[in-house]
């Protein structure tokens, strides 16, 4: 299935080899966008959603494929019909794992799923970087005009402190460093909109 990824794509020299042929990043890309067909994001189409992931790793500088094609992949398993086994053996196992180590786990409620979620990613430097470039993404979506949702803010700066936590791995700084530094510029340009709002409201009510 070819994917016309339109002008919004800044990237596309991965997606074809110097030699013309198909890189295994754009394999990746259109298998899932073959699984997320008919999927929506807030109010877009699933895909919108995984285009920022893969275009917030590469503006960050992260040019190692298996990271690009895991940034591609990481909702595959959690969301679509496609198994750990389907990953591996389409992309191998190290993609595999990345997207494994992203996928929530079952639990009784968000903070359960998450917190053995973390627990995977937490060992694999890789994941660490997908799961920040999809919290990223995440967090610029609620902040946006289309898709703005305090909720959503809210959500994210209450559990700032147990993303960290769980995920947050000294040993693997060297991979994850930038990312970790691109979180924390927007989890206060959270904070900033959500505390603004949330005086404009106190003062609203106090009129």
């Amino acid at each position: 299935m070819d994917i016309n990824i339109g002008k919004e794509w800044r990237f596309m020299d991965t997606l074809y080899n110097t030699d013309g042929s198909i890189t295994n990043y754009s394999k990746a890309w259109n298998f899932a966008c073959e699984n997320h067909v008919g999927q929506k994001y807030g109010n877009k189409p699933y895909l919108f959603h995984l285009q920022s992931v893969v275009n917030t790793a590469i503006s960050l500088g992260y040019k190692d494929e298996e990271i690009l094609m895991a940034c591609a992949l990481h909702d595959t398993i959690e969301d679509t019909d496609v198994s750990y086994t389907d990953i591996k053996d389409f992309f191998g196992k190290k993609v595999a794992e990345i997207v494994y180590c992203v996928t929530d786990e079952l639990g009784r409620n968000r903070k359960e799923r998450k917190s053995k979620t973390y627990k995977k990613i937490y060992d694999n430097p890789k994941a660490i970087v997908v799961k920040l470039c999809d919290r990223i993404s995440n967090m610029h979506e609620a902040m946006g005009t289309e898709n703005y949702n305090l909720r959503l803010i809210k959500m994210y700066l209450d559990e700032h402190e147990s993303f960290v936590d769980g995920i947050y791995n000294e040993d693997s700084l060297e991979l994850t460093q930038k990312a970790w530094n691109d979180y924390n510029s927007v989890v206060l340009q959270l904070d900033y909109m959500f505390t603004d709002i949330n005086d404009t409201l106190k003062h609203i009510e106090n009129e």
